[in-house]
């Protein structure tokens, strides 16, 4: 018998300069838009980057990604499998509501309540260039559309909601 070990060499320092690149994104998002209390990072390792509390006790999971694309480039928004699954795991049997924020380099902001998806998700593999894995890689990803986001744009330092799921 013959076993197969994939070793993923890690780019430790680009993934932890993303990281924190997102949460700084997210801070200044929530201050204006969520209001979210006790916000934090989640632990290394865990499915989603961070997670607070809303003023009525409602927990909230967030995953968060910084694009470097503008609002028009694509018609959907891409999320790992594995991370919708964690995700939507935890809304099930947590009540934890399940956030998916985009950081655009425009100035926009697009956020999926992934409990609330009106169109379903396409899955499709694709084959991408990972940096923080440092080479290419078949990933399992979901396909969310667009018109399932809240879309923010970033003006004068305010966000202005410019869409709602439709």
């Amino acid at each position: 018998m013959i076993f197969i070990i994939k070793i993923d060499i890690m780019n430790s320092e680009y993934g932890l300069k993303n990281e924190k690149r997102d949460y700084i994104l997210l801070k200044e998002f929530n201050e204006k838009v969520l209001k979210l209390n006790k916000l934090g990072q989640t632990p290394k390792h865990h499915h989603s980057d961070a997670s607070g509390l809303t003023k009525s006790g409602t927990y909230i999971n967030l995953e968060l990604k910084h694009r470097n694309i503008n609002i028009n480039t694509y018609p959907t928004m891409y999320l790992e499998s594995h991370k919708a699954a964690d995700m939507l795991l935890d809304y099930v049997t947590l009540d934890y509501v399940p956030l998916y924020v985009n950081f655009l380099n425009d100035g926009h902001v697009v956020v999926f309540n992934l409990a609330k998806l009106k169109h379903r998700p396409k899955t499709v593999c694709k084959y991408i260039k990972s940096e923080l894995y440092e080479g290419f890689e078949l990933a399992k990803r979901q396909e969310l559309d667009m018109r399932d986001a809240f879309i923010y744009k970033l003006e004068n330092n305010e966000y202005k909601l410019i869409q709602r799921p439709s």
